[in-house]
């Protein structure tokens, strides 16, 4: 993939429903082209953990959402190998709402999207690898104060993931491109619109926010900033046929 997105200091994490890997980079890429010079994956022959996402639904106004990201960081600090927190600024309403004193549109037509699609529609809220809460038909969001016990049920089932997914990248610093490559082998046979999905992130804004007694914070720092969607807001198709046996490679 390629392309021109002119952010800061930026991850793209490479989000698979059952797989994850975060890779730190800072400028990224978007035209999808088919990449046929081989595959890194070749000699990895077991599965590998499964990986958790935390997105953690947010607002720059929502007073609320300060506490809940201290329990999202302190959930991917006690597990940074395996967790990887997104913070999405949806859905939309007053606590995305820009004003004077709120001054940065976080939102993004993807978390929107997402939102829309999970049923949040309030902040915070988070979802663990798109996983249905269970208790109720249609809800994957989770409330903050059941994200640690979630997770911990989550990561001790050490479940393998029938996909791996790596990347190949290089920064081009004259010209502020990065040029990625994803890479992916399966190890499960699978059927269906298996698509990745390639998120671009802001690994911190410094940006007012309401914090819990209300007040506004002006040098807040929102961390893992969800910025837009490479290739798409639901991805790229893996292959049109649908089919994959145990030992299938793709990279794009």
């Amino acid at each position: 993939m390629k392309a021109k997105y002119l952010f800061p200091a930026v991850s793209l994490i490479l989000f698979y429903c059952l797989s994850c890997d975060k890779v730190d980079m800072p400028n990224v890429a978007s035209d999808v082209i088919i990449d046929t010079t081989g595959n890194p994956l070749d000699t990895v022959t077991m599965a590998q953990n499964q990986n958790m996402l935390l997105e953690d639904f947010t607002g720059h106004k929502c007073n609320n959402c300060p506490a809940a990201g201290l329990v999202a960081e302190a959930i991917h600090d006690e597990h940074p190998d395996r967790v990887i927190v997104v913070s999405v600024h949806a859905p939309d309403g007053g606590f995305q709402e820009v004003t004077s004193t709120h001054p940065t549109d976080f939102k993004t037509e993807a978390g929107t999207e997402y939102a829309a699609s999970m049923n949040v529609s309030a902040n915070p809220l988070g979802l663990f690898n798109r996983i249905p809460d269970g208790s109720i038909d249609g809800i994957y969001w989770t409330l903050a104060s059941d994200w640690e016990p979630f997770s911990e049920e989550i990561l001790s089932q050490n479940n393998l993931a029938p996909v791996s997914l790596i990347q190949d990248s290089e920064y081009n610093s004259s010209t502020n491109e990065v040029e990625l490559t994803v890479h992916g082998k399966f190890f499960e046979a699978m059927t269906g619109d298996l698509r990745v999905i390639v998120y671009l992130i802001r690994n911190s804004v410094v940006s007012p926010q309401t914090m819990g007694d209300g007040s506004v914070n002006d040098s807040y720092v929102h961390h893992e900033v969800l910025s837009d969607v490479i290739g798409g807001t639901w991805g790229t198709v893996i292959d049109n046929d649908q089919t994959y046996d145990i030992g299938d490679q793709f990279s794009f």
